[in-house]
This record gives structure tokens, sequence and C-alpha cells, in this order.
């Protein structure tokens, strides 16, 4: 995240390279964004692993917008989310150690749902922006209907 752009540019250009579909509404602002991913944790917690964000949508309020994502799978996306939202709010850098950061932010923002590091931990695109395949998660977390 740099100064001069917004929290929302960060957040959107990071999901993008990630390979997630992205509706900017419900992460317009990060007061916003973690209260949707908190939303979202809650859920997905509730939900068999395999479940995906249609799933998810239909057990939240206003979160429609989130219907992009539908045939994502709905625990590979919520990390995503975490993820982008860490990143663009500059609370977790590329140098340094970015899975602690990350984990901290997790637990400082109470995003967890079952599972979480294990996604985290599986999937370096998440905890390192200069990931070689960062895309590659989308196409992982895509569900075949």
């Amino acid at each position: 995240m740099t100064p001069d752009t917004p929290f929302s540019q960060d957040f959107s250009e990071r999901m993008q390279t990630l390979g997630l579909p992205v509706a900017a509404e419900p992460f317009e602002h990060f007061p916003r964004a973690v209260s949707n991913a908190s939303q979202m944790a809650a859920v997905v917690g509730l939900l068999e692993d395999q479940a995906s964000m249609t799933e998810l949508v239909r057990r939240t309020l206003g979160l429609e917008k989130l219907m992009v994502a539908g045939n994502y799978n709905a625990r590979a996306y919520t990390a995503g989310v975490i993820s982008c939202l860490a990143f663009a709010s500059g609370q977790v850098r590329a140098g340094g150690s970015p899975m602690g950061d990350l984990f901290r932010f997790t637990f400082q923002h109470r995003l967890q749902f079952p599972g979480w590091q294990l996604v985290f931990m599986m999937n370096r695109a998440l905890t390192d922006p200069a990931s070689q395949i960062p895309h590659a998660f989308g196409n992982r977390a895509r569900q075949v209907a």
C-alpha cells in the first residue's frame, strides 16, 4: 500500500492479482471491509469445507454483491479477502514476517474460521506478494459446477 493509493484500490488490485473476482462496494473502506470479512468468516465456519460463495451469500445480509464469486470455494475466497485486507491496509508488509503479520491481523480483527491457518500456510500467494504465480490461487479456489 502506498500513501497515495486509496485502500479500496489497493484491495481490488490485490484481489485481481490473486485471480479472485471482487465487488468493490463491500470493501470500499477499511472498517466496512473488516466488518464484512468478519461476517464472512463467521458464516464460513458454519459451512461445509467445499461450500461455495453462493452458499455463504445466501446466509448473510448485505453481501449480495459477492455473487460475482458465486462459484468459488467460500473458505478460499474468505481467506483471500482477509489477506488482501491485511496487505491493502498496510498491516502486513512484504518484508519481514508477512505470515506472522497476517496471523496477528487475523486475531486482532477476529477473522478466524475453522482451518484458516492451513489455508494461509498452504497458499503462499496469500502471504507473499512476490509469489511466482499469484493468480493460480484464484484458479484453485474456483469450483467447477
